[in-house]
């Protein structure tokens, strides 16, 4: 059983990794990581309990690090998160950001070099986290972007990043496999 660890932060957007977390029900082990031993409200006000800290965590052991949207802006040069994410993939895991998610790899540096997407429906020229982008190779044409260990969405496509995350885990089997999930994740009967 694969081993999918949410990271928590106040205001997180619950609603865009709860998805991917419904398609890999009963296929994966989940558990929570934050920064602080605490609770966290999410953007939909609801409280989220945690009782790991990234010091708490053997990031070698961690299959899937999803990372969901919301204000990620305090942790821009967070470097003991940047460490543990780099970890998780050393380690042979895979690393999923959306929309704000997708910003905070960006932001870490993480994205250097690789292709990538982020915010709501892309980074605009206006957007104030377009500097972070510089490096990064942005693809705003397509939602969900996958470049080795790293998989970033948008957050309109929450659940087209579901369907790819669960398909980078083995989940989802392959490209009919895709499209019968996404069309029940929809709920689309055509």
């Amino acid at each position: 059983m694969k081993n999918v660890t949410v990271f928590y932060y106040d205001e997180f957007a619950e609603f865009e990794i709860v998805l991917a977390l419904l398609v890999m029900r009963g296929k994966t082990k989940v558990s929570t990581v934050a920064l602080e031993k605490r609770n966290y409200l999410g953007e939909e006000m609801q409280w989220y309990c945690n009782d790991n800290t990234i010091e708490d965590v053997d990031p070698s052991k961690i299959d899937l690090l999803l990372i969901p949207g919301g204000d990620s802006r305090s942790m821009y040069e967070n470097m003991k998160l940047k460490g543990f994410i780099e970890k998780v993939v050393e380690g042979g895991g895979k690393v999923a950001g959306i929309c704000g998610g997708a910003v905070l790899l960006t932001a870490l540096g993480l994205m250097d070099g690789r292709r990538c997407t982020g915010s709501t429906s892309g980074i605009s020229e206006t957007d104030e986290s377009k500097s972070m982008y510089e490096k990064a190779l942005l693809v705003n044409d397509e939602h969900v972007v996958v470049d080795g260990p790293f998989i970033t969405g948008q957050g309109q496509a929450y659940a087209e990043f579901a369907v790819e995350v669960a398909r980078q885990m083995g989940i989802v089997t392959d490209d009919a496999d895709f499209s019968d999930t996404l069309k029940w994740l929809k709920n689309d009967r055509t």
